[in-house]
C-alpha cells in the first residue's frame, strides 16, 4: 500500500513534489514508519519504480507467440509500441529522466524492470526461431535492442512531446520494422548469396 500511494504521487508529482508527510497522510502511520521501512525518500523512490516499471513490463509478456515469426514478432512490437506509449509508462519515462541524476539508483532499477525485459522477451523470441534454423542471429541480445529501439525511438519521442500517434500509425509502423528487421536476418538471403 505504501509502495503503491508512494508511485502514484511520484508519477503525479514528481520526486520534488512528494514529502513523507504527504505518503503518511494517505496512508497512515507516521514519517519514523516510513523511515524504518524503507531508510529514506531516495529508497521510496526507487522501490515505487521498480513497482511502475515492473508493471509495465510485465505487460511485454502476455502476447500470445506463434510460431510464425512474423505474426510474432508483430504481436510483440505492438504490444511494446501501446506499452510504452500509454500515458502511465510516459509519465514513469518523464519522472525518471528529470530524475535520473538525483537517483541513480531508481533508474538503475528502471532500466532493470522495462527496457531489459523487452529486450529479453525478443531475444528469446529470435533465439527460438535461430535454434529451428529460421533465421540467422549471431548475436539475439543485440539484435533484439535493434528491433525494439527501431520500433520506438521516433514514436516514443513524438509521445514524450505530445504528439498523438494514432492505432494506424503504431500498426503500419510495426509492420514496417518487422519487415525491414526480418529481410537482414533471412536466412535464405545468405544462402543465396553464398
Amino acid at each position: 500500500m505504501i509502495i503503491d500511494t508512494a508511485a502514484e504521487l511520484f508519477l503525479d508529482r514528481g520526486y520534488e513534489g512528494v514529502s513523507i508527510d504527504a505518503i503518511t497522510a494517505l496512508v497512515g502511520g507516521s514519517k519514523r514508519d516510513i523511515y524504518a521501512l524503507f531508510g529514506d525518500k531516495e529508497t521510496l523512490f526507487r522501490r515505487a519504480v521498480e513497482k511502475l516499471a515492473t508493471e509495465r513490463a510485465d505487460l511485454f509478456r502476455e502476447v500470445p507467440l506463434s510460431d510464425d515469426l512474423r505474426a510474432a514478432l508483430t504481436s510483440i512490437g505492438l504490444k511494446i509500441i501501446e506499452v510504452l506509449l500509454s500515458p502511465r509508462a510516459l509519465a514513469l519515462h518523464r519522472l525518471i529522466i528529470s530524475e535520473a541524476a538525483r537517483a541513480p539508483n531508481a533508474s538503475e532499477a528502471f532500466l532493470t524492470n522495462a527496457p531489459l525485459r523487452a529486450y529479453e522477451t525478443v531475444a528469446q523470441l529470435l533465439r527460438q526461431h535461430a535454434a529451428k534454423g529460421d533465421v540467422l542471429v549471431p548475436d539475439a541480445d543485440i539484435s533484439a535492442r535493434i528491433f525494439v529501439g527501431a520500433l520506438v525511438q521516433d514514436l516514443q519521442l513524438w509521445a514524450l512531446l505530445g504528439k498523438a500517434v494514432s492505432e494506424t500509425e503504431q500498426r503500419v509502423k510495426a509492420e514496417a520494422v518487422v519487415q525491414h528487421f526480418l529481410d537482414g536476418i533471412d536466412i535464405r538471403r545468405g544462402k543465396d548469396v553464398g
